[in-house]
């Protein structure tokens, strides 16, 4: 498999999207980290750790998807949307049997529990979850970078040119889905925010 012509105007597309990228996001985490002093750094232990958990649950379905699909469009193309779907579906599945049995649990537990979940604050979840999402996109942006370099500079460093070009464009995907999602979340979070002060 050899780079096809257009790859090295492709890379530096990827280079710019991903310095872009890079930059918005660094820029919104600045405010987005202001929150969480308030929202999350100065909770209580148990609140800290219900917040932790419910972003993980928020987070670690969409990266294990993008994962999948990421994965499988770079070995196997024509096949990813099909198995995206299918990951995509397995996840529904667990989720819409996982919330029921989540919420047995939780009553079984007693009131004392229950009361505490209540307490923990949606502002909370959304900045903090918004703060993983934009930093987890940085980091994917700033290997989309990495990744693309030697083909837009068009130098060869060895046989995985044409991996490491396919890699990039795949994983700038991923970088714009982290993205859109961040953003997305700070402003349901800063909406919530306005919302509850009015």
């Amino acid at each position: 498999m050899v780079l096809p012509e257009n790859a090295q105007a492709i890379a530096a597309l990827i280079a710019v999207v991903s310095m872009t990228l890079f930059g918005v996001e660094l820029l919104v985490l600045r405010e987005v980290w202001k929150k969480l002093d308030y929202y999350f750094l100065n909770l209580p232990k148990e609140k800290k750790r219900r917040v932790k958990w419910r972003v993980f649950i928020q987070v670690i379905f969409p990266s294990v998807a993008l994962g999948v699909y990421t994965i499988t469009g770079i070995y196997d193309p024509e096949n990813a949307p099909a198995i995206f779907f299918w990951v995509a579906f397995i996840f529904a599945v667990i989720l819409t049997l996982a919330w029921p049995i989540a919420r047995v649990t939780s009553r079984l537990k007693g009131k004392k529990e229950s009361k505490i979940t209540e307490e923990v604050d949606v502002s909370s979840i959304l900045f903090v979850g918004s703060f993983v999402f934009l930093l987890i996109g940085m980091l994917i942006s700033l290997m989309a970078l990495v990744v693309v370099s030697a083909t837009m500079l068009d130098i060869t460093v060895g046989i995985w040119d044409i991996e490491s070009y396919v890699l990039g464009r795949w994983v700038m995907l991923d970088a714009i889905i982290f993205f859109v999602l961040g953003i997305f979340m700070v402003g349901v979070a800063y909406l919530y925010e306005n919302r509850k002060r009015v």
